[in-house]
Formats: structure tokens, sequence, C-alpha cells
């Protein structure tokens, strides 16, 4: 997984419903609402948790170089992100399928 960050600044643009008032927005392809990692990040991590039985949270979060951190903040990767991607993503897949 690269993880290799680099600020991207992009427009979302965003439609409201004029019936119900709900305001619906586009993202780009490699993101994710209200997440910090990339869509590919979190789709790595997540297949690398979920075709491994025998991993643990911890193991789907560890790289070649350690445990990825946030370039500003320096702030680690918790295993636990992992479990809320999987929710999100299913989430998604689901929301989908509808």
């Amino acid at each position: 997984v690269e993880l290799l960050v680099e600020a991207v600044l992009c427009t979302l643009v965003r439609f409201r419903c004029p019936d119900c008032g709900k305001t619906i927005t586009c993202y780009p392809d490699f993101a994710i609402a209200n997440k910090h990692y990339t869509r590919q990040s979190i789709e790595s991590f997540s297949r690398a948790y979920v075709q491994d039985d025998h991993k643990t949270y911890e193991d789907a979060v560890m790289t070649d170089d350690g445990v990825p951190e946030r370039p500003v903040s320096g702030q680690a990767l918790a295993p636990s992100s992992v479990h809320r991607w999987i929710s999100t993503l299913a989430d998604l897949t689901c929301d989908g399928i509808k």
C-alpha cells in the first residue's frame, strides 16, 4: 500500500433536492465521505483483513515499514480503523444494491 500522501484540492459538486431539501454531494473516485485515507488505501487494508481468516485488525494495519502514520499529525493508523472501514464499505455496497 502506497501511503505517501499529497494534498489534493478539488471542488465537490453539491445538489439540493427542491422537493425535500436533501443535499447530495458528488465525491471524486479517490475519496470516501468523512475519511482521511483514500478509497484505494481503505480498500487495500480492508481486503488484506477479509481475505485472510487468521489475520487480526492489528496485523491488517501493518506494512513492510511498520504501522503507517498520518504525515501531518504523526498519528498511527489504529487497528479499529480497519473495522470501521469494513463497515463503511459494507454500507456503501448495500446502498448500491438497493
